[in-house]
């Protein structure tokens, strides 16, 4: 279903990006197939979505813990609103990844973007929505 998604750029990042990270265990979830290509801004939120994933690798690589970092996205559609729910466990700076959120909150602004997150001692979710 990833091949589904539209944008060539993000399939192919998406579909490389665990050969490349060791640091971090990716999992995708995805009930339906999500075509971004029907969204307003689809190069923007495909932009965002690999800078999201950047800002988490980051975070487990330059975790100290020897325990294994998952970062888990699950795609779903409600009526005309597209989900994204991040999950991370692992080692992170709270502040980096705010900075982050509050960066993809400014970027995504224009295109119909909600976020909303939760900081934990070792994990952090974030749900974010597109309205097309």
């Amino acid at each position: 279903m990833i091949s589904k998604l539209g944008i060539p750029s993000l399939i192919v990042y998406l579909l490389s990006f665990q050969t490349e990270v060791k640091e971090l265990q990716l999992h995708m979830r995805m009930s339906e197939e999500i075509r971004l290509q029907e969204l307003p801004h689809a190069h923007e939120v495909a932009e965002g979505v690999k800078a999201l994933m950047e800002g988490f690798k980051q975070e487990a690589v330059s975790s100290t813990n020897s325990e294994v970092n998952t970062l888990e996205l699950t795609w779903s559609k409600q009526d005309r609103t597209l989900c994204l729910d991040i999950s991370y466990e692992g080692g992170y700076l709270p502040e980096r990844l705010q900075r982050l959120e509050a960066s993809l909150n400014s970027r995504w602004k224009t295109g119909g973007w909600s976020i909303r997150s939760r900081y934990d001692e070792r994990s952090v979710v974030w749900a974010a929505a597109w309205t097309y």
